[in-house]
């Protein structure tokens, strides 16, 4: 079982209701994950986090 995040992010620069959803092994502040989806080569604007879950399995509530 290994502890982590759910995460709902969006970038203002794509349409309005395209949202990412995704989760994180690491359970330190859901940004950094931010700052690595936004740097990526051809995305365009910086992602914000609207809302996050620790679980204890995130692997499993990924699924769900």
């Amino acid at each position: 079982m290994n502890e982590g995040i759910i995460y709902i992010a969006r970038n203002p620069e794509y349409k309005e209701d395209i949202y990412k959803v995704g989760k994180s092994e690491r359970t330190n502040l859901p940004f950094n994950r931010m700052l690595e989806l936004s740097n990526h080569e051809g995305v365009l604007g910086q992602f914000k986090v609207l809302g996050y879950l620790l679980v204890e399995d995130v692997n499993e509530s990924e699924k769900k």
